[in-house]
């Protein structure tokens, strides 16, 4: 909800969970290249430290298949850092993601559909 308040004109997010990290899930292929139409944007929000990623794999197999050029998409990590006690700045966190969706929606409606 706080995304849909914060990011002007975001009218339905899909939420899709792929814990399968070895390769594209053949349900969220099947889904883009099918449904691709309906969809404006794309937030790839991985738990995962940036640079460790699984996420990152599928998205340049989507890439290189042709399938994510027709979004707008961005991609979001946990940071690259140490972990200090007490603290989590290494996990992903709802404003974490919540930022992202607001940029990728804004490139969107600024014509770019090249992630940034």
């Amino acid at each position: 909800q706080h995304a849909e308040d914060d990011a002007n004109n975001i009218a339905n997010v899909i939420v899709i969970d792929t814990p399968y990290l070895s390769d594209i899930p053949a349900q969220l292929k099947y889904f883009l290249q099918n449904y691709g139409s309906r969809i404006d944007c794309l937030v790839f929000a991985d738990m995962c430290k940036e640079g460790q990623n699984p996420l990152n794999g599928s998205i340049a197999k989507l890439q290189n298949q042709n399938i994510l050029q027709q979004f707008c998409w961005a991609s979001c990590a946990a940071q690259f850092t140490y972990n200090p006690l007490g603290k989590d700045l290494t996990f992903l966190s709802k404003n974490d993601v919540i930022e992202c969706v607001q940029r990728v929606v804004k490139q969107y409606h600024q014509g770019d559909r090249v992630s940034k």
